[in-house]
């Protein structure tokens, strides 16, 4: 899996802005998701990254610079706190 970010210097349509617009992800099988950051913050499937740049490389003025994939968030092993009596009894519980 690859990630990209997707930098437009020019909006010629008006709607997606210029600078840093969209988070692009491409799977291992070649498919590709576009994650647009503003307006209505759709997402697109394509089937390659050829695709994408086809559809919203604007001749040029828009390009796609590779970023690096943030390792996955681990949350701390903490022990699940245990009901209280109160609390039991509020949810409407025996313990």
């Amino acid at each position: 899996m690859r990630l990209f970010q997707m930098i437009r210097d020019d909006d010629v349509s008006g709607v997606s802005g210029v600078g840093r617009v969209a988070e692009v992800v491409e799977f291992e099988n070649g498919k590709v998701v576009v994650a647009w950051l503003d307006g209505a913050k759709a997402m697109g499937v394509y089937d390659s990254l050829d695709d994408v740049q086809a559809v919203h490389g604007h001749d040029g003025t828009t390009w796609l610079e590779a970023g690096e994939l943030e390792p996955p968030r681990v949350e701390p092993d903490v022990p699940p706190k245990k009901p209280t009596y109160r609390g039991a009894r509020l949810m409407g519980r025996r313990i």
